[in-house]
């Protein structure tokens, strides 16, 4: 069965651009794949900025399409390759979204508009539907061969698994919260010298809770200071500094801290870091630390192309060892307690 969606689809709508699901790409945060899809409309860089910096999809989509604004004479021909690459960006930065795409199988995905017959079709099939075409190509491409699309089965399974999250998303929420916390603050421990003193008294807070060594307030407290040392690299980031590493850091030891009386916020134009709960944590922690790691490997790499072939390596290998980690701390579901 065909599976329509659009923004304002109540179960699909994570497959629209409007979703807002934050990822890092050429080392700037985005806040939705409209937001980054409108702004590459244009060469100027003040004019990138200022689309980046709208507060809602709608915004950034009404100042992509203003014809006052200088468009880069080659849109038509890359505009396709614009959407491939930023939708792989979403997807591959949110693991969860990335199941809940392989979870939609060999069903057909067709973007709904009454409108938009090139990225979009309408109910009686016109339309050309490419936004949903590339997101059965990145579908394919996530459950190819080689790709761990479905979890682990038995113990040599268990063992042999790459991903970090793919192990915690098996395990589900029913872990432990000490389990969680253990797991988020050992993957923290693997960026240690891309996180600020704030970052690292937060990790090491949450260390001590573990072991009995601190009260409630002061993890608390810890919460507080790393979630401000979040929101001060979000403000801090830029391209030209090549310092997209130091926000990711920052925001994996934000989510190993979390506290449900604790805000997590970015700076201006930048999602906030949606967290329900410790299952929610761990799991950003884990992204967002293995990303720090790859970008800080990657950063000095050119060209371009290259580099982003270098990353999804390097992202591979840490969630590898990250696997290790997970291992180590929870319980191997398929051996007897």
């Amino acid at each position: 069965m065909a599976i329509w969606f659009s923004s304002k689809s109540p179960d699909f709508g994570w497959l629209s651009n409007f979703s807002a699901h934050a990822f890092s790409l050429d080392d700037r945060l985005w806040p939705t794949v409209e937001h980054y899809f409108q702004a590459r409309k244009f060469a100027d860089r003040e004019i990138q900025e200022h689309i980046r910096a709208a507060k809602t999809p709608q915004q950034a989509r009404k100042m992509g399409r203003d014809r006052s604004l200088p468009i880069r004479p080659d849109w038509e021909e890359v505009k396709v390759d614009v959407m491939t690459r930023v939708l792989r960006a979403k997807f591959s930065q949110h693991p969860r979204l990335k199941a809940a795409l392989l979870a939609t199988g060999d069903a057909p995905l067709l973007h709904e508009s009454t409108r938009d017959h090139f990225w979009g079709c309408n109910r009686a099939g016109k339309g050309g539907n490419r936004l949903g075409r590339i997101l059965m190509d990145l579908r394919e491409s996530f459950g190819r061969p080689g790709r761990d699309r479905r979890p682990p089965t038995s113990d040599a399974e268990w063992l042999a698994h790459e991903r970090s999250y793919e192990l915690l998303e098996f395990l589900g929420p029913q872990v432990g919260e000490r389990e969680l916390r253990a797991v988020a603050a050992a993957c923290c421990r693997r960026i240690w010298p891309h996180l600020e003193e704030r970052s690292r008294q937060g990790v090491e807070a949450v260390e001590d809770w573990l072991d009995g060594r601190v009260p409630e307030e002061r993890r608390r407290e810890a919460a507080r200071s790393a979630a401000q040392a979040f929101a001060d690299a979000a403000r801090a980031l830029d391209v030209g500094k090549k310092n997209g590493h130091l926000f990711h850091a920052a925001r994996a030891a934000a989510a190993c801290c979390w506290h449900p009386e604790v805000a997590i916020e970015a700076a201006a134009g930048i999602e906030p870091v949606p967290i329900d709960g410790p299952f929610d944590a761990a799991m950003t922690a884990l992204v967002e630390a293995a990303t720090a790691q790859a970008v800080g490997a990657v950063q000095e790499v050119g060209p371009v192309a290259t580099m982003h072939d270098r990353l999804h390596e390097e992202m591979d290998f840490e969630y590898a060892e990250q696997a290790a980690i997970v291992r180590r701390i929870l319980a191997n579901p398929f051996r007897p307690r």
